[in-house]
């Protein structure tokens, strides 16, 4: 009797177990399913017919969900940033959406369709792996600071009727990306409203209807793909942005008006199209320029004089390393106050002619009475500023700033594997995750790599020690970010 207890006890508890640890899929084909509470999908779940799913979405991380619905998403949907999504059908979001933390999206040229204001929430990168269009019916799409929309090989991705707000990006995270020539961005009746530069690097764009730039930002072209302004369609650039054409080659004709009712316009005071040295070449339709619009290129630009733009009064200037978009300068110094010493550093916001104090930050005080030398340098994202100075009789700092384009604030400080003398530099890696330090009269290493994900302070991995009376004194890492070259004097020959 005990065995044919356990035998019929434990299918049972496995059942129970399962009904409550991994969800059933919700099937809505014969009745309405009204999932109130905040659903998590795991794997090979899925949701089909009418089901409501009031409350959002969760589908856990390297999990995969499929979604073949007639009915609304509300509140929200989170993608763990290595979940799948995949739709057998047009998915409708409802009131209150938020897109939190990525993830991979399977659209199979289905629609999403936006309800009312839309945020991708900050740091996250969207996937796009399948042809997809995304229809915002007149609503807002929010980008938060460093957000990316990534077409995977030979996807397109199209979006139509939305005012897309973008917040802070980078010139290593544009807000849309093809991950190679193959991606094709198609926008039909989009504003875009530009709070930092949009490079497109790679794949091509088309522009139907009317697109407009707007805010006072560049969009960057720099594809090699011919990218194309579609019949009855106007491109427009509002007063304070600019069209800058940079492709990465010698093509002239990378953006195409198809025929004559194909427009650019360019509208109102401060609004530029700016090119490289190659130009641009408009052999169809029409360019309209609207009041003290500037055309500036490199094709005629030589360098025979030096003058000065401007200048700021700032003391005794130890560094300084522009931004990668070039919008802001960083400047450390040294204080005197009578027979003491302190340290600063500054960042400027420039305007193409003026110089602005934006944020000034007051550096650690090693020696009231030696000042050390100071070396910073922005990531390659622009989000940080990693700044290191000091020698071996006052001790050293290496500190991490954090930058949102307004303030400047201490992000970590991270504590160093020995003893070194003096900092001679400083380097970041292509991807922002490594620095290269390099040291006089360090021991036992010259030369220290530490590791840096943005949420806690660099951590040393490695180091290199040249022997003798070994100095290092310059760093710079390959585009690849595999290789580091250095420049050191080696023993007591050199090198």
């Amino acid at each position: 009797m005990k065995k044919r207890f356990i035998l019929i006890f434990l299918p049972l508890a496995a059942l129970w177990l399962s009904t409550r640890l991994f969800p059933a899929n919700l099937t809505g084909t014969s009745s309405l399913v009204y999932q109130n509470a905040h659903y998590v999908f795991r794997n090979f779940n899925n949701a089909t017919g009418f089901v409501r799913l009031n409350n959002g979405f969760t589908i856990l991380a390297g999990q995969s969900a499929t979604l073949d619905t007639f009915m609304t998403v509300s509140s929200g949907m989170d993608l763990r940033t290595t979940g799948s999504l995949a739709l057998l059908s047009d998915l409708y979001f409802g009131t209150n959406i938020t897109f939190s933390s990525g993830g991979r999206i399977n659209a199979r040229n289905n629609t999403i369709h936006l309800g009312t204001k839309t945020t991708l929430q900050q740091d996250s990168v969207w996937q796009i792996i399948s042809n997809a269009i995304i229809d915002g019916h007149g609503n807002t799409l929010i980008f938060e600071p460093h957000v990316q929309l990534l077409l995977e090989s030979n996807v397109s991705v199209t979006l139509k009727n939305m005012y897309i707000q973008t917040t802070r990006n980078s010139p290593n995270i544009p807000i849309i990306r093809c991950f190679d020539q193959k991606g094709h961005v198609t926008l039909d009746n989009v504003t875009f409203d530009l709070a930092d530069d949009f490079p497109f690097r790679t794949g091509r764009m088309f522009f139907y209807n009317d697109v407009r730039f707007t805010g006072t930002m560049d969009f960057i072209y720099q594809s090699v793909m011919q990218s194309y302004v579609a019949p009855q369609s106007l491109l427009t650039f509002d007063p304070g942005t600019t069209l800058y054409y940079y492709p990465s080659s010698t093509n002239q004709d990378l953006i195409q008006l198809q025929d004559k009712s194909s427009g650019i316009y360019l509208k109102g005071s401060a609004t530029t199209l700016q090119t490289t040295h190659t130009g641009m070449r408009l052999t169809k339709g029409r360019l309209w320029m609207d009041n003290k619009v500037t055309l500036s290129t490199r094709a005629a630009t030589t360098l025979d004089l030096v003058t000065q733009t401007t200048r700021a009064n700032y003391g005794f200037v130890l560094s300084v390393d522009w931004s990668p978009n070039r919008k802001f300068l960083a400047i450390a110094r040294k204080v005197f106050g009578g027979f003491f010493y302190s340290s600063e550093f500054r960042v400027y916001k420039f305007d193409g002619t003026n110089l602005t104090t934006v944020s000034t930050v007051s550096l650690p005080v090693l020696s009231s009475t030696l000042a050390p030398s100071w070396i910073l340098k922005w990531s390659p994202d622009g989000r940080y500023i990693a700044i290191a100075g000091g020698n071996f009789l006052v001790g050293n700092f290496f500190g991490i700033y954090s930058f949102d384009g307004t303030t400047v604030t201490f992000n970590s400080q991270a504590t160093l594997n020995t003893n070194p003398g003096s900092i001679n530099y400083l380097a970041w890696s292509p991807n922002g995750k490594h620095f290269a330090l390099c040291y006089q009269q360090g021991f036992p290493n010259t030369l220290e790599i530490y590791q840096f994900n943005g949420a806690a302070a660099p951590t040393y991995i490695t180091g290199y020690y040249y022997q003798g009376t070994g100095v290092s004194y310059s760093a710079s890492w390959s585009p690849d970010g595999t290789h580091l070259a250095v420049g050191a004097i080696h023993g007591s020959a050199g090198g």
